[in-house]
């Protein structure tokens, strides 16, 4: 997870987790599936500065509700439109 350097202080862990929810809710990735929900932080590791930029990019572990269809598998969806 990459961090402005505008977000470090004293609510860095709150931006951190702000920004880590907007980035991966509502992703889909091939292994994983949709991730449709983070749940909880398990781990926020130390930052390493990238050269020439000021970001900090953070190991993070999280936990996160995900949904993965399998191929040849049909749904029923309700629609609130």
């Amino acid at each position: 997870m990459q961090l402005h350097p505008r977000h470090f202080g004293r609510n860095l862990r709150e931006n951190l987790v702000s920004d880590l929810m907007k980035d991966a809710e509502g992703t889909c990735s091939g292994r994983h599936g949709f991730v449709v929900a983070i749940t909880g932080i398990e781990n926020i590791g130390k930052g390493l500065i990238r050269d020439g930029t000021g970001f900090v990019t953070f190991p993070v572990k999280y936990q996160c509700v995900v949904f993965r269809p399998f191929k040849g598998r049909s749904w029923k969806l309700l629609l609130p439109w």
